[in-house]
């Protein structure tokens, strides 16, 4: 009777670490693969890398007020004149999901290659932990540094977190808008309406109706609206520059825009990522119509 007892705790016990480990989700062996956004916290390196320069004279200061957020979409509103073979230096103060820079497509597309300061508060925080010698010393701020470069088939991206006298010496100005160019923050091109028709023109009526539900809606003007005809057969550019609106208007003019002119034939699919809208610069030209 002993023994069938002794035999019965011991299937039971089988049993009930059977189940446990079939409940239990398996633990993968294999580590998360570190993204731009989840880089540890760590000591600051000695020295910088090759690529960073010793010192930058024409950062540009991204300011609270520069940054409007919707639905995970970003407008970061400095007007920018885009040289694709310079190296454009931005200081982040303000938390953007830094993958996002990573899309060639968005954040001032036709700049090849930038490199984006970002302070790293955690490092502040710490300080008190790591100083115990009594004295009180003045706070340093550690920085992350990111370049990037982005190329037609890939992208590369190089870090350093430095702080102290390892950091370049670094010199803000803020960019401005040459007198012939104009701030367009969307543009929206149709091409012939024939031979073969664009699809594009399927839509040329909702755009009365989308511009009035929108000024009803949030209660704003629409103007700085231009058009350039471009062809003999209809085609054109439209361009909004939204001059009365707020950076938080012009952001939710820009995704529900983008949303409304597309092309709606049924084969035809379209996904919607997340993304950094950036204004850019267009030449004034006589033969631009306001409307």
């Amino acid at each position: 009777m002993q023994m069938l007892f002794t035999k019965f705790i011991l299937c039971a016990c089988i049993i009930i670490i059977y189940t446990s480990c079939r409940d239990t989700p398996a633990q993968s062996v294999a580590k998360e693969t570190p993204t731009i956004d989840t880089i540890p916290h760590r000591v600051p390196d000695s020295t910088g890398p090759e690529w960073l320069a010793k010192a930058y004279n024409q950062v540009i200061f991204v300011e609270q007020k520069d940054i409007a957020e919707l639905s995970g979409n970003y407008l970061l509103d400095i007007p920018l004149a885009e040289n694709p073979d310079a190296t454009y230096v931005f200081y982040l103060n303000e938390m953007i999901p830094l993958s996002q820079f990573q899309n060639p497509l968005s954040f001032y597309p036709f700049i090849r290659q930038f490199i984006l300061i970002v302070p790293d508060g955690r490092y502040n925080q710490d300080l008190p932990d790591t100083f115990e010698t009594g004295v009180c010393a003045e706070p340093l701020i550690a920085h992350y540094y990111y370049r990037i470069t982005r190329n037609a088939d890939k992208i590369q991206i190089d870090s350093a977190y430095l702080a102290g006298d390892a950091e370049p010496n670094i010199a803000y100005a803020k960019p401005s808008v040459p007198a012939d160019m104009m701030v367009v923050y969307r543009r929206e091109s149709y091409g012939s309406r024939c031979c073969p028709k664009d699809p594009m023109w399927d839509l040329i009526g909702e755009y009365p109706i989308f511009i009035d539900q929108f000024e009803k809606k949030y209660k704003v003007k629409i103007a700085g609206t231009y058009t350039q005809m471009e062809g003999l057969e209809g085609e054109h550019t439209t361009w909004y520059t939204l001059p009365d609106l707020t950076t938080e208007q012009r952001l939710r003019f820009i995704v529900e825009k983008r949303a409304q002119w597309i092309d709606k034939r049924e084969e035809v699919k379209i996904r919607f990522e997340p993304q950094i809208f950036t204004p850019e610069l267009v030449v004034r030209q006589k033969n631009k119509m306001a409307f």
